[in-house]
């Protein structure tokens, strides 16, 4: 497999996740992850981390416009997607990406 490809920049939860929301263009949609993976290498001079890719493919809705308007935020501050994947308007941790997409959801009083 290519050093680029998302198979080598992402865990397992998330090429599923891509191929579940975006079938008919999946391999389309892993090499903009890889490309923004190295995007933001260059910008934040590490790995985004599996949590900020969560976060993306959540905004996203298996939508391409959406994973590309939320992969560039995340370029201006990746902090942003985080607080609007995971957090709901009034504050409270609805979702916690840091695992995978399948123990993400929180439950009440967690």
């Amino acid at each position: 497999m290519p050093e680029n490809s998302a198979a080598s920049v992402v865990a397992a939860d998330i090429r599923k996740r891509i191929a579940d929301d975006f079938s008919s263009s999946a391999g389309a949609v892993e090499a903009r992850i890889a490309d923004f993976v190295s995007s933001f290498r260059s910008t934040y001079g590490h790995h985004p981390g599996d949590r900020v890719i969560r976060c993306i493919l959540q905004l996203a809705e298996s939508k391409l416009p959406h994973l590309e308007h939320y992969m560039k935020a995340a370029l201006a501050d990746w902090r942003d997607v985080i607080a609007w994947a995971e957090y709901d308007k009034n504050e409270a941790r609805i979702f916690d990406f840091n695992v995978p997409f399948e123990y993400a959801a929180r439950k009440p009083n967690a």
